[in-house]
This record gives C-alpha cells, structure tokens and sequence, in this order.
C-alpha cells in the first residue's frame, strides 16, 4: 500500500460531521493501521462520533494491546500492513476465546475481489476499500454494532 504523501489522505471526509451514533454505552473500537496519517484521521473520525478508540500500529502493538484490554466490541483493521497483515491479525485474534466472535472491519487499499473474498473468509464481518468514506465507515460501525445514528448525513 502507498503511503500518504504531502497530507493526502486515505480517509473521503464527505459531510460526516452531521452523524452521531445514539450510544447506550461507550462502545470500543480496535483501529489497527500502519498509515499514522489514516489512523489519526479514522481515530478522530470515531472519537467524533463518541466511540472510544485503541489504535495500534501493526499486528505485534494490536496483541499486546488486546492483552491487557479485553473489552473491545469491533476491530477495524487494515489488511496491508508489514509482517503480520490484517487477515493473518484477523485469524489470530478470532484463535482467542474471547474474541471468537469479534465483529471486524477489513480496510483495504485494493478493490480485487480476491483480497475482499480472503477477508471475508478469514472472519470479516464487512470490508472497505480506501479511501474511506466516512458516512459509509459509521453506517457500517452502526450496522454491526446494532446502534442507530441520530441523523444521516447529507449526500
């Protein structure tokens, strides 16, 4: 995957400003990207919307993480990442009896259906290809997660 170069970014920030998820309780996300630029956009992006967020760099910061926090209810995690990529991560984490059922978002830089298809098969509950679009993220996030927005963003 490229990196971001001259602060381009990986994240489409459209008009999602305007989408409040209706929070229960705080949920926790899982946002695991080598991009710093994108997860800064995408932790941002979730702490907007009342989400708490644990990022990690790659594979080995993301185990380490799950180790000491075990409560997480969503993985977001980017499938090109050095080492260990997102679908191996993915495996790993579902190996878990804690995370077995761990709903995930698979973020990927490349639309070929065979990454999307690995994905899915490796545990995936849905799949987003960057840039991300910020609106599409949420609904998704919402989706899985059983949570309503408050208000759909204008197109």
């Amino acid at each position: 995957m490229a990196e971001e170069k001259n602060g381009d970014s990986n994240v489409d920030k459209g008009n999602a400003n305007a989408s409040r998820p209706s929070l229960q309780e705080e949920k926790i996300i899982l946002l695991v990207d080598h991009s710093p630029v994108t997860r800064k956009q995408v932790k941002d992006l979730l702490k907007d919307a009342d989400f708490e967020v644990i990022d990690a760099c790659d594979a080995r910061e993301c185990l380490k993480k799950l180790a000491v926090q075990p409560a997480i209810d969503l993985g977001l995690i980017d499938i090109e990442m050095p080492n260990i990529n997102g679908i191996q991560l993915l495996k790993m984490i579902h190996r878990q009896p804690v995370y077995t059922d761990l709903p995930a978002i698979m973020i990927s830089s490349s639309p070929e259906k065979n990454v999307i298809l690995q994905a899915l098969k490796a545990g995936a509950r849905d799949c987003l290809v960057k840039p991300i679009d910020q609106k599409t993220l949420l609904l998704k996030i919402c989706k899985l997660l059983n949570m309503e927005l408050k208000e759909l963003p204008e197109s």
